[in-house]
């Protein structure tokens, strides 16, 4: 049995490679399509791995930027509900203000 498989078996779907270097995987109710968590396989320790840690540690110490982040989620969310490349896609230069600070 595949690792894909068995985490399926757990709840946890496989949902591909959108972005470079990492693994998408999701948590929820896969039938109504909610999903409650996203889970982003990375390298330990990598450039990607450093990113996401920078970029949570610059959302929680910054209230304001973590709200205009929020913000433009849910207008790409409406915008491009049913395509989750051009979601990934439009978040890019938000991420890229965030990851510079």
């Amino acid at each position: 049995m595949s690792y894909n498989e068995q985490l399926q078996k757990d709840g946890i779907f496989y949902r591909g490679s959108d972005v470079e270097n990492q693994i998408l995987y999701v948590m929820g109710d896969m039938e109504k399509d909610i999903r409650t968590h996203h889970i982003h396989v990375v390298k330990w320790n990598g450039t990607e791995w450093r990113n996401y840690i920078h970029f949570r540690d610059c959302l929680n110490a910054n209230e304001n930027m973590a709200l205009q982040y929020q913000r433009v989620k849910e207008e790409l969310e409406s915008k491009y509900a049913d395509n989750r490349g051009l979601y990934t896609k439009g978040k890019k230069e938000i991420i890229d203000i965030i990851l510079n600070n």
